[in-house]
């Protein structure tokens, strides 16, 4: 594709279920090569907003993509890369803009033709690969706008043994955590028009095959390749069905390889979680998603609680509401409240001796709900990489810039809140994880808070320890659960 200095725009669409966050390492790569990259989310993916109840056509899903090549400059081309399914979404921005796409790969994609409708690669797959082999998989018929639609539920056995079979442990659980509920649309595809010689026909085409892909078999792919000859093809030998993921250098997992149980949620309005920060008022609101499973353990079974940052006052609700299920709460770099001040003490506390401008470029704004001001923040890039995550690698800064979302610490909630209990969140063992090197809350603040609390330190840890020292993380979690168990 050209000398090796010249610089690329590379579009990155991802697969059903997954967003721009499945591209990390990838992007991460290209980037460090100077290459201009855009990772996506389709509608109802990764961080996108709208819920599947809201899309009903495979146009609708790939609106996003298509609007963003709506921005291109007409004298501007790009790479488009789809994956799995995003192979159609390729298709449709293909047929509308040709002559804003230098070529189009298919990374073990859905690859369509012109001669036979949008469903015709998708009905070949469904005879080929029964529903069985989907393993714990959950498929469901909706209706929507007069239209039936399948949604898919990718299981954590799939994941594990078929999608991600190459990948790293840390790597599947991520997908497990992110993965959310799509659709192949194939109901809406099986009446869609053909795609036209003259748009999706006139873009130069190359199809990467994953060899070792336990999805969509090297066979398939192949047959779509004969099925529409492309100028290019290339192989990746050991590539399961998530080759983005499972061919960067993979890294030991921490947690579960051990054999524990682990439970990672999205509180609301975060990660995943289809709430939106409008939607909610309290920071005992943020935290509904703990609560809820808390009330799930059951009575003779106790936990580990594990917060970090802000998730510190998330644990103290927790512990307040069901102190006979916590054997011991770890606060990890995380804020920590006592008993004889309200909830807001150390974080006022900790605005004082913080100025705004030690945010840098991190976005402050004040909204009102029922008459009351909340204050929201936006991390800003600069932020992001020279405070938070400061001691960790390139792709996982990447991560964070794709992942994270607008947030509050609740402040003026907390402010005018009851004071935690001597008699619940007060009877809980507590532990502190103290990061040295944290430039966000510093080991002096975290010293400050812990007063007679047990103390784990750990030496060259940013304020993303689980991201920058995940092995002294998880070793310090082990000993601290074994002093509790």
């Amino acid at each position: 594709m050209g000398s090796k200095n010249k610089q690329y725009h590379f579009v990155l669409v991802h697969a059903i279920g997954h967003g721009a966050w499945c591209w990390y390492k990838v992007r991460t790569l290209l980037e460090s090569l100077g290459h201009q990259v855009t990772a996506l989310d389709l509608a109802a993916s990764g961080v996108n907003p709208k819920t599947l109840d809201e899309i009903h056509t495979m146009f609708d899903y790939s609106e996003p993509l298509l609007e963003f090549m709506e921005t291109i400059p007409i004298n501007e081309r790009v790479i488009l890369v789809g994956h799995s399914l995003g192979g159609f979404n390729l298709a449709y921005a293909m047929d509308k803009f040709p002559e804003k796409i230098s070529v189009a790969v298919f990374l073990a994609a859905f690859m369509p033709d012109t001669s036979h409708g949008p469903s015709y690669v998708m009905d070949k797959i469904s005879e080929l690969a029964p529903k069985e082999e989907f393993l714990d998989t959950k498929f469901s018929i909706h209706e929507g706008a007069g239209k039936l639609k399948t949604t898919m539920h990718v299981g954590p056995e799939f994941i594990a043994s078929k999608l991600y079979s190459k990948s790293s442990p840390e790597d599947i659980s991520l997908a497990k955590m992110l993965i959310r509920v799509g659709s192949m649309f194939r109901e809406d595809l099986s009446t869609a028009a053909n795609f036209s010689n003259e748009g999706y026909g006139s873009v130069n085409r190359a199809y990467i095959v994953c060899k070792d892909d336990l999805t969509m078999s090297e066979d398939f792919q192949r047959w779509m390749i004969e099925n529409n000859p492309v100028k290019e093809v290339k192989e990746i030998p050991g590539a399961d069905h998530i080759p983005m993921i499972s061919k960067p250098q993979e890294v030991r997992t921490l947690l579960e390889s051990l054999g524990h149980q682990v439970t990672a949620l999205d509180l609301e309005a975060s990660g995943v979680n289809l709430k939106k920060l409008d939607d909610i008022n309290t920071l005992l609101d943020y935290s509904q998603p703990l609560l809820e499973f808390m009330e799930t353990v059951s009575v003779d079974e106790r936990v580990i609680l594990v917060g970090h940052s802000i998730g510190g006052i998330s644990l103290a609700y927790a512990m307040e509401k069901f102190a006979e299920k916590v054997s011991v709460a770890v606060f990890l770099t995380a804020f920590m409240p006592d008993t004889a001040h309200p909830p807001s003490y150390v974080m006022d506390k900790f605005f004082e001796l913080t100025p705004k401008e030690k945010f840098l470029d991190t976005k402050f704004s004040i909204q009102e709900y029922a008459g009351k001001p909340k204050t929201t923040l936006h991390f800003g890039p600069e932020f992001i990489e020279s405070k938070i995550f400061q001691l960790c690698p390139p792709e996982d800064i990447s991560l964070a810039k794709i992942l994270i979302r607008v947030g509050s610490v609740f402040l003026e909630d907390l402010s005018t809140a009851s004071k935690f209990s001597n008699e619940a969140y007060g009877s809980v063992s507590r532990a502190y994880i103290v990061c040295q090197d944290d430039k966000t809350i510093t080991e002096d603040f975290q010293q400050w808070m812990i007063e007679n609390n047990p103390v784990k330190k750990i030496a060259g840890a940013d304020h993303a320890a689980m991201i920058s020292k995940p092995q002294e993380v998880c070793h310090a979690l082990l000993e601290i659960a074994n002093n509790y168990n």
